[in-house]
């Protein structure tokens, strides 16, 4: 079987090619930067760059193929990217395993990007071409990496955007997983499948988490979404970007993000990885010098930087 990877050198692809690989599956990456794939990928995956001819390209890169992997980059562009894809790729009659939004978001009213993923996915769904729709809620990584730590370095607080309401952040290297099985075992085809982690988690959870892996307290500043998104716009993200996230949040304060849904368990026979889990092995915290500069008093911030509010504590009194 050969499969191909669309949107291979993010944060989820790398996941799904280590997990063909891994089941000795013929895989093939299209990409605009044929470079970073080589410093990702080992020898024996084949690197096709995308050109600006993309329909020449994509045919070309889908020659011969059984099934291919969308994903492409959070972008205002992203619907029309991936339809002019669809429209290539329904030429070869390969298997689609798209990557939507999260599944309570994914409605013809919903926020503008999940919007575009809905109308993808009607496009998808009615075009006669074989498909598996994967719905994951928000990325672990991103949550953890690209939100909650570097404002955690620079504050010395977290942001809160949901107040008591959860959110169920599933690991991509769930997503990873349960996009190699989509891609190659053929009776998830035609299903839509949501994927989220073990339960759903608040933002004092992660407060009180964080805490406890690096021995001190750590506090928890509640943002409605329009005090997120500037925050966002402050730190440097694109207006659009932020605003996505605003209409986002104010969608999960309702609760929307809550549910578990036992796809990942299906796709993969295990439990999905959870917070606790992920941060119990995040190189953040890998080892006693690390976690003791997380811990020094110096180096926080007295004032909590650019966020001022109303904030809760949480923390441990020793390592968890």
């Amino acid at each position: 079987m050969s499969v191909l990877v669309i949107g291979s050198t993010g944060i989820v692809g790398p996941h799904v090619v280590r997990a063909l690989r891994a089941r000795g599956v013929c895989t093939r990456v299209f990409t605009r930067d044929p470079q970073r794939a080589l410093r990702l990928f080992p020898d024996g995956v084949d690197i096709r760059c995308c050109t600006p001819h993309l329909q020449s390209s994509l045919l070309d890169a889908a020659d011969g193929l059984d099934a291919a992997f969308l994903l492409t980059p959070h972008d205002p562009r992203s619907a029309d990217i991936q339809l002019e894809m669809i429209r290539v790729l329904r030429r070869t009659g390969v298997r689609i395993v798209k990557v939507s939004g999260t599944t309570a978001a994914v409605t013809p009213d919903g926020p503008e990007a999940t919007r575009r993923h809905w109308e993808v996915e009607q496009v998808l769904t009615h075009s006669g071409q074989p498909f598996v729709i994967l719905q994951p809620c928000t990325f672990m990584q991103f949550l953890i990496d690209r939100i909650v730590l570097p404002i955690l370095r620079d504050t010395g607080k977290i942001i809160d955007p949901l107040g008591p309401a959860g959110i169920n952040y599933v690991d991509v290297r769930d997503i990873g997983e349960c996009g190699a099985e989509a891609l190659t075992d053929p009776r998830w085809a035609g299903q839509t499948l949501a994927l989220t982690g073990p339960r759903a988690v608040t933002f004092d959870e992660i407060a009180e988490q964080v805490g406890a892996r690096i021995g001190r307290t750590v506090e928890t500043v509640q943002l409605n979404p329009w005090e997120v998104r500037r925050q966002f716009q402050k730190r440097g993200m694109a207006w659009w970007e932020a605003d996505h996230f605003r209409e986002l949040f104010g969608l999960f304060r309702q609760g929307l993000a809550e549910s578990v849904s036992p796809d990942v368990d299906r796709l993969i026979g295990r439990q999905p990885i959870g917070l606790d889990d992920y941060l119990r092995t995040h190189p953040a915290f890998e080892s006693a010098d690390t976690i003791a500069a997380w811990r020094d008093a110096e180096a926080w911030p007295t004032d909590g930087g650019a966020i001022h509010s109303v904030g809760r504590e949480h923390g441990r009194g020793q390592m968890a």
